[in-house]
């Protein structure tokens, strides 16, 4: 399975549970509070649960995932 599609499905999964994945922008210029990969919001509060400073990577994300079922 490729990257993409592994993306899309987490998309999907986390929604049915009421987060966001969210992917940063800034994949070149990785600074200090941008590490360049993911984190997960809380869709209610869009709080950031997972990956503070984008610091997810796409196997973690879908591990965290993987503990809500």
């Amino acid at each position: 399975m490729n990257a993409k599609s592994s993306e899309n499905r987490l998309h999907r999964t986390l929604a049915k549970h009421g987060y966001r994945l969210k992917r940063s922008r800034l994949r070149e210029r990785i600074t200090i509070d941008n590490l360049g990969d993911y984190m997960i919001l809380d869709m209610s509060t869009n709080g950031i649960v997972a990956g503070w400073r984008f610091s997810m990577t796409l196997d973690q994300a879908i591990a965290y995932a993987k503990d809500l079922v």
